[in-house]
């Protein structure tokens, strides 16, 4: 399954707002912590079938003959932003098209490393790691862009201090979701961005996850 995100020409001269943006915010590398990657032989090897929302991939694990639903540790989907105005509109907000587009380039079919935490259990029964792209820790990367929420874990995560931080920094920067006022959690489990139902995977996807 495949996000559905508008092409980004209708969005205009927003793109290029949203550009200077960024580039005025960004952060000196010296500035944030980084996770230090653990060596690859303790970590999975897999390719992104498939970018399912904001923090849930299709993946092939190296040596499985089956494809694996996955969840980003300690991110939540995005929530609702005026899905009034986005069911009038036909348009999806530009920070939450940003953060679809960032995952779909970033990971669609690309080789990653899945790191796993014993002290964390997805709520879902999914797999769940934090995900490598890279020296790249992608979890915290989507916090740190402001693209996606924090999960309340019901016990403290290896890189809990690192994502907490990347947050604090999106949310002083007013980086993507916080650049809106009026942010407020709350999707339930089978509702998109938008705030609409979320369309059901692919029956290739279905079969291949039995």
């Amino acid at each position: 399954m495949k996000l559905s995100f508008p092409p980004a020409h209708r969005f205009g001269n927003s793109l290029v707002l949203v550009a200077l943006s960024v580039a005025a915010t960004a952060l000196p590398t010296w500035a944030l912590s980084r996770a230090q990657q653990p060596a690859l032989r303790s970590m999975k090897r897999a390719q992104v079938i498939q970018v399912v929302n904001y923090d849930t991939l299709v993946v092939q694990v190296e040596g499985e003959g089956h494809l694996r639903y996955v969840e980003m540790i300690g991110l939540e989907a995005l929530p609702a932003i005026n899905p009034a105005w986005t069911s009038i509109s036909g348009l999806v907000p530009l920070q939450v098209y940003e953060a679809g587009q960032y995952l779909q380039d970033t990971l669609n079919h690309k080789e990653v490393y899945l790191e796993m935490d014993p002290r964390y259990v997805s709520p879902e029964g999914l797999m769940a790691a934090y995900v490598w792209r890279g020296q790249t820790l992608v979890n915290q990367e989507m916090l740190l862009r402001g693209f996606a929420l924090p999960e309340e874990a019901e016990v403290p995560l290896k890189y809990e201090a690192i994502l907490q931080e990347a947050l604090e920094v999106a949310q002083s920067q007013g980086r993507g979701i916080w650049r809106f006022d009026d942010l407020k959690p709350g999707l339930g489990e089978d509702e998109t961005a938008s705030g609409e139902s979320a369309p059901p995977a692919p029956v290739a996807v279905k079969q291949a996850l039995r």
